[in-house]
Formats: C-alpha cells, sequence, structure tokens
C-alpha cells in the first residue's frame, strides 16, 4: 500500500508545470451558407491584388480614418472595397447592406473600405460628402476618389462595385449594382474562414 502511494505522489509530482496544448476548434460553413457563397464566382486563379490605396491626399479626403491608418488595418485582414456614389440611387440602397456586413465582421477580420468616386465635380467638396456619410450613418473608413485613381486601377465602370479580397490581398469576387446580399455575405463568410477557421460567425441576414 505505501508503495503505491509513492508511487501516485511521484506521479502526481513528475507531471507538474506540463500542460497539454489544445487545439481551438475549427469550424467550417453549414451546408447552405456554403451553397450560397458557391452561386459566386471565385477569381483567386484571376491573381488580381488589391489595388494601392492612396495615403498622401489632403487630410480631407479621408473619413472615419486617418490616412497613415489605413495601411496597417488592412494587413492580414479581408478587405470590401465599395466603389459607392452619394447620389447613385442604387448605391443608396446597398449601403444598409455595406454598414451590416462592416459591423458584424469588423472583430472576425473584415475591413470595409468605402470609396467615394463622385459622377458630379460638385459631389468633389468635401462638406457635401461629410454630410452624406454623417446622413446615412457611415462608421467605416471612406477614401474620397476625387481623380478616379482607385476606380481606374480597379478598370471600374458601375456604380455600386464590390472588389473583396482575402487575408493576402488577392481578389476573390466582385459584385455589381444591386441584389445577391445573401450570395455576397456567405461569401464573406468563406473568406474568413480560410483566414482564421476558429471564428463562430453570425447567421446570414435575410435579405
Amino acid at each position: 500500500m505505501k508503495f503505491i502511494n509513492i508511487f501516485c505522489i511521484l506521479l502526481v509530482l513528475s507531471s507538474c508545470g506540463k500542460t497539454q496544448p489544445i487545439d481551438s476548434p475549427k469550424h467550417i460553413l453549414p451546408l447552405e451558407t456554403a451553397t450560397l457563397a458557391a452561386a459566386m464566382k471565385d477569381q483567386v486563379n484571376d491573381n488580381a491584388h488589391i489595388p494601392s490605396l492612396p495615403t498622401k491626399y489632403s487630410a480631407e479626403r479621408y473619413y472615419n480614418i486617418n490616412s497613415n491608418e489605413i495601411l496597417p488595418q488592412i494587413k492580414g485582414k479581408v478587405v470590401l472595397i465599395d466603389l459607392w456614389d452619394y447620389s447613385c440611387i442604387n448605391c443608396i440602397h446597398t449601403l444598409p447592406h455595406v454598414k451590416s456586413w462592416a459591423e458584424k465582421y469588423k472583430e472576425k477580420g473584415l475591413v470595409v473600405i468605402g470609396v467615394h468616386t463622385p459622377e458630379f465635380d460638385s459631389e468633389k467638396q468635401p462638406q457635401k460628402l461629410k454630410s452624406a456619410i454623417q446622413k446615412f450613418g457611415l462608421t467605416y473608413p471612406i477614401i474620397a476618389d476625387n481623380e478616379y485613381e482607385i476606380w481606374n486601377s480597379l478598370s471600374n465602370q458601375y456604380w455600386p462595385a464590390y472588389y473583396l479580397y482575402d487575408k493576402n490581398g488577392i481578389l476573390r469576387t466582385t459584385h455589381f449594382g444591386e441584389g445577391s446580399y445573401q450570395e455576397f455575405e456567405a461569401f464573406i463568410q468563406k473568406i474568413l474562414l480560410e483566414r482564421d477557421s476558429t471564428i463562430i460567425l453570425p447567421t446570414i441576414s435575410d435579405k
């Protein structure tokens, strides 16, 4: 009996200070979400990279962010670039969805960058854009693309336009105009899980 007790004590002492690593649980897309995501074309094989986001404009060209914060914020993150114009009715219809994604997935690894590319010269006025941003309640970073620098780097032709990049800065999917909100959100979830398979994702919005 004494031998057994001593053996047990030695066993306990020998294990002190040692911890076994515990893997974080890995999650996968539910089948329904994966089916929605599959409706979006995955453009990973195009090997198109995220465009350079200007950081040298005057201060009034940046909203909800300082220019020196842009590159650190997007590094290693999933990035959604939303090209819009505050007088475009189709853009206005999409803004609630973009706002929702920015809020729901900010802590999951998504950064939304709004790129305001004005259709009319009067929309380049900083105070008018600032008023529109406040009116629509946009809190994510926005860059005033007054010379169409970002627009042209993407060879874009439409308002609104979504460009979604993975953690490596590779273009994964695009969408132009209104609609396909559930499918696009499902694709966001897909590449967020690629970035970090341990995150718990919220329910996709109904519409």
